[in-house]
């Protein structure tokens, strides 16, 4: 579930797609073992603008639709906000409803909202969810710190090429 809009939806399911690709694919294997993969994403609101509740991507030819590449690879973003858009008979309707009510009104809908309330009231687990978001931040600062120091490097580095540099060149003026 994505409930904020960071302007990278696109290239995150891309990436998605990616480990999941790295994950199934081991050294040996053949490429013929890949699984259908599907990327899904569901959004409160519509980041692709065309006021649509579902947005399907697959991997076709420009010059012409009809070509497909078959990769078996799907990209699907449900906007939850336009559940209303889709016809009653829909079957992901009632699902898109209630992410968008927080109203079950259905026997499915109804066992998500029971797990949800379970999930929320559940002191044990909340506590191992915030553990995690705490680890991931973590993990995301420490990797900002190592390109930092890595960028610093690569710039003291430049720093000391170029004086050396200088100190060569008026070495040889010096000499003119």
């Amino acid at each position: 579930m994505q409930v904020k809009d960071t302007k990278e939806l696109p290239k995150r399911a891309r990436y998605y797609q990616s480990i999941r690709d790295t994950h199934e694919l081991h050294r040996g294997t053949m490429y013929k073992s890949l699984k259908d993969q599907y990327v899904l994403f569901i959004c409160p609101d519509d980041i692709f603008g065309k006021d649509l509740p579902i947005y399907s991507f697959q991997n076709f030819a420009v010059e012409n639709k009809d070509v497909a590449l078959n990769d078996r690879t799907f990209k699907n973003f449900y906007i939850f906000n336009n559940y209303g858009k889709l016809p009653d008979t829909h079957p992901l309707k009632k699902y898109l409803k209630y992410f968008a009510t927080n109203t079950p009104d259905s026997a499915e809908t109804e066992e998500i909202d029971t797990k949800v309330k379970w999930y929320q009231s559940d002191n044990e687990t909340q506590e191992h969810y915030m553990t995690w978001e705490q680890e991931i931040q973590l993990a995301r600062e420490d990797e900002r710190e190592k390109e930092r120091e890595r960028n610093q490097k690569i710039i003291e580095e430049k720093d000391r090429v170029l004086a050396e540099q200088a100190r060569r060149i008026a070495e040889l003026e010096a000499q003119v």
